[in-house]
């Protein structure tokens, strides 16, 4: 069942990098420049967290591994050699010497697909993350973001650079994140990728940052900045910038979007009249062909059904396409079949808004159910 919130009884129809399609690059440079000049120390290198030390906890009840020298191909290890110095000059790493170490990991290595003299280093946990006990904090939702949005015309997105690496260890949490290299044993003093819990305690130290700035929230490191006015954001996005300065963070400008009347985030279009569905999905779903198989189907489904809210009786339009996914059921596509399919695409592409939930409006609930689906919608009655 699809519950919407949206400010309009009509309103149920009405990346990577950063997707810049629909962004004011001027304004956002302006914004960024003028914040440099207020907080330069934001704005370079990899931050530290300050006054506070992340710990792993780990069940010692679980026998410890260690793995084997992994060979790095001989092509890469410069580019490995590379990431090592620079790593143990950002004291985000150490060598480890002169002392036992129970737990020790591989390394998995990939060149990044623009630049192929660089590689991306991930610890290969796997085994180490069995003896890890995750803190299991809340990450949010986008949609828990945006019951808190009504009203907003001004949005910024702030990238925390190299996240996870902003927070450093506890030094009895470092020894199950060694890791062998052909240069000898080393650990992270920083949070890395690949511990299983890392998401979470990443969450919940960066939500302890920042919180009591009205208008702030962050889901893992991008934080999103909003305000129903130009100055209630700039106010905002001011706090937000003197508060990662106290506290040692960083952020990466590339990546930064400021001072934006729509703002991409996480599949979703924020604008100053409500949420509209991911241009770029409703292209993939307007050029997607007729699937040739189950596979096909269920992934085109898959795409549809992430933009589902913004689609009228999605369920219905649906239900044929869906009769051809269920197991055992053959696979013949026919005319009917084709319709629905053309339905969907036509339906997506219609100028579609949900406006955000306004708690201060008479609210209305409005629930039906077919043979082929139930459906519910929470609505607010325009009062104009």
């Amino acid at each position: 069942m699809n519950v919407n919130s949206v400010s309009k009884v009509s309103a149920v129809k009405s990346d990577s990098g950063t997707d810049t399609s629909s962004c004011d690059l001027d304004a956002s440079k302006r914004k960024e420049n003028l914040l440099k000049g207020r907080h330069p120390n934001v704005f370079t290198g990899i931050g530290k967290l300050k006054g506070h030390e992340q710990k792993i906890h780990i069940n010692t009840n679980v026998p410890p591994v260690a793995q084997t020298n992994r060979r790095v191909p001989f092509h890469l290890r410069k580019q490995l050699d590379t990431w090592l110095d620079d790593y143990l000059q950002k004291d985000i790493i150490e060598p480890v010497s002169d002392e036992s170490t129970d737990w020790v990991s591989g390394l998995v290595l990939a060149p990044k697909p623009r630049n192929p003299n660089e590689v991306r280093v991930c610890g290969d946990y796997r085994q180490a993350n069995t003896a890890i006990k995750r803190e299991k904090h809340p990450i949010p939702t986008v949609d828990e973001l945006m019951e808190s949005m009504n009203g907003a015309i001004k949005y910024s997105k702030i990238d925390l650079k190299a996240g996870y690496h902003q927070i450093p260890l506890e030094k009895s949490s470092r020894s199950i994140t060694t890791f062998i290299t052909h240069r000898g044993l080393f650990r992270y003093k920083r949070l890395p990728f690949g511990i299983n819990s890392a998401s979470e305690v990443f969450q919940h130290a960066i939500e302890n940052a920042i919180r009591g700035i009205d208008g702030v929230r962050n889901i893992a490191d991008d934080i999103i900045v909003w305000g129903s006015t130009q100055q209630e954001h700039n106010l905002r996005l001011e706090q937000l910038f003197a508060r990662l300065d106290e506290s040692g963070l960083t952020v990466n400008n590339d990546k930064c979007l400021f001072d934006q009347r729509e703002l991409w985030f996480y599949g979703f279009l924020l604008t100053d009249s409500g949420i509209k569905v991911d241009p770029r999905k409703v292209d993939a779903i307007k050029h997607a062909k007729e699937p040739k198989d189950t596979k096909e189907l269920r992934s085109f489904l898959g795409l549809a059904n992430y933009c589902s809210r913004f689609i009228k009786n999605f369920s219905t339009l649906t239900s044929p396409l869906r009769e051809l996914t269920v197991a055992k059921t053959p696979y013949a596509w026919t005319p009917r079949h084709t319709a629905a399919f053309a339905a969907i695409k036509e339906a997506i592409q219609k100028d579609c808004i949900m406006h955000f939930y306004d708690p201060n409006q008479k609210t209305c609930l409005t629930v039906d159910a077919s043979p082929t689906g139930l459906g519910a919608i929470l609505s607010n009655i325009d009062r104009a």
